[in-house]
């Protein structure tokens, strides 16, 4: 930063290959104070985990295999808990349990910086102080049910028999890093996530201080800016960006050439359910979003991806979103796309909102 004396070394470490139009993103008064609030947030961290359709991810101490219930009660020291409703208390999301006993902050002060950082719009996080009764918690409940989002994009990765673990990923369009965390207790060697917006950056500087996760990392570039990381990734993902983008046949480009050889891309975007090579351009708004620009047909994608070197673009999986996986909350403080959907078309009258996900290959 050019105007703060930031001597956290997380921070420090973060930063330390920005660009001067990242560090210009960061620079406004508004977020230069949170900033130094998360600065001095000092944690120790107990466990981190992910919990989607309840099957959990490996703990923050890098266990391979997934882990019961029973070991995270064992290895927080809780296995003498009343046995109330535990169990029913751990919901889908991204949890972090801290040690707050043993910090100079109150959980008060936490939420204070959790509300300043308002809209969240990836999650839920919980953050858990001390252990993982909800009454001592935070829980942020965040516009998407990201754990909708993952739990199909996991169904699809084991359909393509395909093993993150191991893998350097990309997460391009990575919000507040919802799915990063997610990958990396899943076993990704790492996951780096591109992501232009200042405000999501600082959320998953909040996330990351409570983590203490040291394969996972932040820059505040966009899909036109891969070229700027000058690496090449095992895997992709590219979710919710496609529609966004005014030239999606430059964003293809872009996306294969940060691929390894045999590297995988796992598109998820706005699709129209027909059979023919079309694509539907709304205008003014489509579900109130006015930066939508492309929603391809199937077929209309796999064309423009082959066009743009891939071998192959294969549908996997595709949903209608509804009010359950994104929808109004105290965290975001606007209506949400949930607000503006109907079963049969948008308010506008356009197609519902659909979604697929796409593998392509090399």
């Amino acid at each position: 930063m050019q105007n703060l004396i930031m001597s956290d070394s997380l921070y420090g470490n973060l930063t330390r290959d920005f660009l001067p139009q990242e560090i210009s993103i960061l620079e406004s008064p508004s977020n230069a104070d949170i900033l130094l609030k998360i600065e001095k947030l000092k944690f120790d961290v107990k466990s981190c985990f992910s919990i989607v359709d309840s099957k959990l991810s490996a703990y923050l101490w890098g266990l391979e295999s997934e882990v019961s219930l029973d070991a995270i009660k064992k290895t927080l020291g809780l296995a003498q808990m009343p046995q109330t409703k535990f169990d029913n208390s751990l919901q889908n999301g991204v949890h972090v349990v801290f040690d707050l006993s043993k910090n100079d902050v109150d959980l008060q002060s936490l939420h204070d910086i959790v509300l300043l950082l308002k809209p969240w719009r990836k999650g839920p996080f919980y953050l858990h102080a001390n252990h993982l009764d909800m009454r001592n918690s935070i829980f942020i409940d965040s516009e998407w049910q990201s754990h909708i989002k993952m739990k199909a994009v996991l169904n699809v990765l084991e359909i393509l028999n395909y093993q993150i673990s191991g893998k350097d990923i990309l997460d391009v369009g990575c919000n507040n890093g919802y799915y990063m965390f997610d990958l990396v207790l899943r076993g990704a060697k790492s996951v780096l996530g591109i992501d232009p917006v200042g405000i999501f950056f600082l959320q998953f500087y909040l996330i990351l201080k409570l983590t203490k996760l040291d394969n996972v990392s932040y820059r505040l570039l966009g899909v036109q800016d891969i070229y700027k990381l000058n690496k090449k990734f095992d895997c992709i993902f590219c979710m919710g960006v496609l529609y966004h983008r005014a030239e999606p046949f430059q964003a293809l480009k872009s996306l294969k050439k940060a691929l390894k050889k045999g590297g995988l891309l796992i598109i998820e975007t706005l699709i129209i359910e027909e059979d023919s090579p079309i694509a539907l351009f709304p205008y003014p708004t489509y579900a109130k979003m006015n930066n939508v620009f492309y929603i391809f047909s199937p077929s209309a994608l796999r064309n423009l991806s082959l066009r743009a070197g891939f071998s192959d673009c294969e549908l996997i999986s595709l949903s209608y979103t509804d009010n359950n996986e994104q929808r109004s909350t105290g965290f975001i403080n606007k209506q949400s796309l949930g607000d503006f959907l109907g079963s049969k078309h948008t308010e506008e009258g356009y197609p519902p909102v659909c979604r697929g996900i796409f593998a392509l290959h090399l």
